[in-house]
């Protein structure tokens, strides 16, 4: 009997290895992290205007929004928090162009007006909301926070695991050949055992966590097999660069008394009132 027992027990114990083992092969950004999970922003139009070709900014508003780096509405004194309300301002102020995940976040975070891309000029000063965040990679000031890698093998399972938001830049095949045409993603995650990554599509016209198989080309780079979104329907479909952005776990504050170099009218009211009260409070010390 004790025998028995022993041998079922070794089997019901392997069985949950295994199973445990194939659990755990599937890892996300967000594992482990407090309320944090996943967005996915959609263009309001895939074809045309106002935002058909800013898959970019959409990307990028889902990282900032995953991240922490929420911006701030002076005019209603709220936080843009929400992947959707920050993909706004990009539609708002930015031509319907193409772009990148950097050009986003440095105009997020500072008010620099041009990239570090000398050709590429921001479209108006940026908003300035985290000036002491820096664009590249090693500056000994402030805060590194963004940055683009081309090795993408090298460089997407370290990601995950430390919890970036992270922007994939994908080469669809152009329909009778002739070149590829560049997109961008969100990943989220992927299960490296049975080849699977994780992503949201600002093209797909739904809201959801997307799962494609994938294999590792002789680069080193990350090809899905079979990609599928409103516009297109393509196979071996290469990632060829990852745009990472650290999450704001140091809880800095968005910038709120200054946007662009200007004061807001309520903080001059507010230094209006202080220097009254001061002169108020001179003159009833002197009659005292």
């Amino acid at each position: 009997m004790a025998k028995r027992f022993w041998i079922v027990f070794s089997v019901v114990l392997i069985v949950f290895s295994i199973a445990g083992i194939a659990g755990a092969s599937a890892t996300y950004t967000y594992d482990g992290i407090a309320g944090g999970t996943w967005s996915d922003v959609n263009k309001s139009n895939v074809y045309g205007s106002p935002d058909s070709l800013q898959c970019w900014a959409a990307a990028a508003s889902n990282s900032l929004s995953y991240g922490g780096w929420s911006g701030w509405d002076s005019g209603s004194s709220t936080y843009i928090s929400t992947a959707s309300d920050i993909y706004g301002n990009y539609v708002a102020a930015w031509p319907n162009a193409v772009g990148a995940a950097t050009y986003a976040y440095e105009w997020w975070m500072t008010d620099r007006t041009q990239s570090i891309i000398p050709t590429k000029i921001f479209p108006s000063a940026g908003l300035n909301f985290y000036p002491t965040v820096h664009v590249q990679d090693g500056d000994p000031s402030g805060v590194t926070a963004f940055v683009q890698d081309t090795s993408v093998d090298d460089f997407l399972g370290t990601y995950i695991g430390a919890h970036r938001g992270i922007v994939g830049s994908i080469d669809i095949p152009l329909s009778g050949g002739g070149g590829t045409f560049g997109h961008s993603i969100s990943v989220w995650g992927w299960d490296p055992v049975a080849m699977e990554i994780y992503i949201t599509d600002s093209d797909d016209g739904i809201t959801g966590l997307r799962t494609y198989s994938f294999h590792i080309d002789a680069g080193g780079f990350f090809v899905i097999d079979d990609y599928t979104n409103l516009y297109t329907s393509a196979t071996d479909v290469v990632m060829d660069q990852l745009t990472r952005l650290n999450r704001n776990d140091l809880g800095i504050e968005p910038r709120k008394d200054i946007i662009n170099g200007v004061p807001e009218p309520g903080t001059v009211l507010l230094l209006g009132s202080g220097l009254l009260g001061l002169v108020g409070y001179r003159r009833r010390k002197r009659m005292m």
